[in-house]
């Protein structure tokens, strides 16, 4: 097996692992008084297809501007709060390609911690601060990118436990 194809292998599962995040993240948000839609995830079959299945994001909220998109992604790195994040003045945000790509925009992007009760939260009003750098993603083999990097003085830390 080539090492993209593992490594796709290994894209959908941490997709599929990360369902149990997205959807305690849309639970904090019903309990804040955001009506919120989960949207279905459907996977490419093959590395080769995968650009063919760009996702229209994570979550919806109902708010008064409309409909706006929420992209949730689980960190392995615990924290709570600026002070305590082990990666002192910056936060990967998501892949370049995904932002960049996306129709709608996110409205925000939700960055749960590892001990699933704080969380930072990057609007995406804050993209003029975005540097975009690339890195090898650990969790593949054969998977280095850019993404967009945000100064922790832009992001919002937060508990989302209720």
């Amino acid at each position: 097996m080539r090492p993209e194809d593992r490594d796709h292998a290994r894209v959908i599962n941490n997709i599929k692992a990360s369902h149990t995040t997205v959807e305690r993240i849309a639970q904090w948000l019903i309990s804040k008084g955001y009506p919120t839609i989960i949207t279905p995830t459907i996977y490419a079959a093959t590395y080769e297809e995968r650009l063919n299945f760009v996702d229209k994001g994570d979550l919806y909220i109902s708010t008064k501007q409309g409909a706006l998109r929420v992209e949730v992604k689980q960190l392995g790195t615990a924290f709570t709060c600026k002070e305590d994040w082990k990666f002192k003045d910056q936060a990967i945000v998501c892949a370049k390609h995904s932002f960049d790509k996306a129709s709608p925009k996110p409205y925000m992007y939700i960055l749960v911690s590892a001990d699933k009760i704080h969380a930072m939260f990057v609007y995406s009003d804050t993209k003029d601060y975005w540097i975009p750098k690339q890195f090898k993603d650990s969790r593949y083999e054969n998977m280095t990118q850019y993404f967009y990097v945000c100064p922790t003085e832009h992001i919002h830390f937060g508990r989302i436990d209720g």
